[in-house]
């Protein structure tokens, strides 16, 4: 499947930090070509006058399950609020939890533009298949609390 952008501003992360006003084609999920005009037949057209294109986001510290918890105790002192609230309500958290949890935060992230991120929390394989069914990129590993 072929896909082309036509007139967007592309950041496109060289080093004098270029910007480019042009298309861009995709085939078959991988950018093939970029440049002022590209003139193809494409399966879908997107009209991006006025928009940005730019490499996905990175979140480089999530808990994602913790998108079930959002609002919880805001108004505590970081200790007080983790040892008191926090801490505890994870606790009574089912693997079902984290995975739903994950998902939630997964989809917040793909709409923001994210495409990676890097997770520490418990139950792990949870949270692997959420990754694995939703299709992002992340690094996942056992969070631990001493």
């Amino acid at each position: 499947m072929k896909i082309l952008i036509k007139n967007a501003m592309i950041l496109t992360m060289k080093q004098n930090q270029e910007i480019v006003e042009g298309d861009i084609l995709i085939a078959d999920d991988r950018i093939i070509d970029i440049r002022k005009h590209i003139h193809v037949q494409a399966d879908e057209v997107i009209q991006a006058n006025g928009m940005v294109a730019m490499p996905g986001l990175i979140n480089t510290h999530q808990h994602s399950p913790m998108s079930l918890l959002r609002g919880f105790s805001d108004d505590l002192k970081l200790m007080d609020w983790l040892k008191k609230k926090m801490l505890p309500a994870e606790a009574n958290m089912t693997p079902e939890d984290i995975y739903w949890g994950s998902k939630l935060s997964m989809a917040e992230m793909i709409k923001s533009g994210t495409t990676a991120f890097a997770d520490m929390y418990i139950e792990m394989d949870q949270i692997a298949q959420a990754v694995t069914e939703v299709g992002m990129r992340a690094s996942l590993t056992r969070g631990l609390v001493f």
